[in-house]
């Protein structure tokens, strides 16, 4: 369960590695059949957590701060994420398995988009693959589909279980909107 001092919040990024998600929760609705490709951005994504993450469950405020590019694009050529929520229950072993949220989008031209979606995390092969599947709900793109990837994480489980914890992670994004 997840929740911060504004709104409940989700998991995304991965126990130790996985965790980037977060925004006030509402229910994400169904994305709409997708469109032709309106914005492609790749990028990465730093996420850092107080107190670091450790074998115990705990309540852990979660920093995301995402850089993309969207090189394709006449309208904007990037987009960065900045959000901070809260993980309760978050350990090495506990990462959640996902669930409905939202997140703040800042458009290099300046404007912003909230993204409304549905979180699914797998675990395929020692590798975390975190989806983010919904619509952006207001702001530049009301009304597109949206797909959030965090491809590729794998726990840092050695940090994690260190006296220290694990204070930081890492990886590869891609954020994808689709026309209706």
């Amino acid at each position: 369960m997840l929740n911060s001092s504004r709104s409940r919040r989700i998991p995304a990024l991965l126990l130790g590695l996985l965790i980037a998600a977060g925004g006030a929760v509402a229910t994400a609705a169904p994305a709409h059949a997708a469109g032709p490709l309106l914005v492609q951005c790749a990028g990465t994504e730093q996420d850092t957590f107080t107190p670091p993450i450790r074998s115990t469950q705990q309540t852990i405020t979660v920093r995301v701060h995402a850089t993309l590019l969207c090189p394709l694009n006449g309208v904007v050529t990037s987009a960065t994420l900045d959000y901070t929520y809260t993980h309760i229950g978050l350990s090495c072993t506990n990462a959640g398995t996902g669930g409905p949220g939202s997140l703040p989008i800042r458009w290099s031209n300046g404007q912003n988009s909230t993204f409304q979606f549905n979180v699914d995390v797998t675990l395929v092969n020692g590798t975390y693959v975190v989806r983010k599947i919904g619509f952006i709900s207001s702001g530049l793109f009301t009304g597109y589909n949206a797909v959030r990837l965090l491809p590729g994480i794998n726990p840092n489980v050695g940090a994690c279980t260190s006296p220290a914890g694990l204070g930081a992670s890492g990886g590869a994004t891609t954020l994808t909107l689709t026309g209706l």
